[in-house]
C-alpha cells in the first residue's frame, strides 16, 4: 500500500494498492562519463540520494480517487508519499489515466520526484 498526502494538514488523502508494474524500486547512482583527448574517458561519481529517484506508481482506482488525486496534483506543489521503503516529500510530474485493456491493466499511473 501507497499512501498519498499534501505536507499540510488535509483531508486529502489516497490509499493505493500498488500494481507489479508500479517503479518503485529502482535506483542509480549519480554518474557522469566525460571523453578525455586521448580518446578514453573519466567516471565521476558522485554516490547515491534517494532524490535522483523518480517513482512511477500504477494503479486502479475508483472514480473518487480520480478525483481525490486530480485535485492533489493540481493543487500542491509537494506531496508526502509513504511507501514499505519510507517516507519521501516528492514532487508530482505527470498523471495518467491510461484505456483498461485487461483486469491486470492500471487505470491510474502517477509519476512522482523525490525531493527529500
Amino acid at each position: 500500500m501507497i499512501s498519498i498526502s499534501p505536507q499540510v494538514q488535509s483531508t486529502y488523502f489516497i490509499l493505493l494498492r500498488e500494481m507489479a508494474a508500479s517503479k518503485i524500486k529502482e535506483y542509480a547512482r549519480r554518474l557522469s562519463r566525460t571523453a578525455t583527448l586521448d580518446g578514453s574517458s573519466v567516471i565521476t561519481d558522485s554516490g547515491y540520494t534517494d532524490t535522483d529517484r523518480t517513482l512511477e506508481i500504477r494503479a486502479r482506482i475508483s472514480e473518487a480517487q480520480e478525483t481525490i488525486i486530480k485535485y492533489l496534483l493540481q493543487t500542491y506543489t509537494l506531496l508526502t508519499v509513504v511507501t514499505n521503503e519510507g517516507c519521501y516529500t516528492c514532487a508530482p510530474e505527470r498523471l495518467s489515466f491510461p484505456p483498461v485493456g485487461g483486469s491486470d491493466d492500471p487505470n491510474m499511473i502517477i509519476t512522482l520526484m523525490i525531493a527529500a
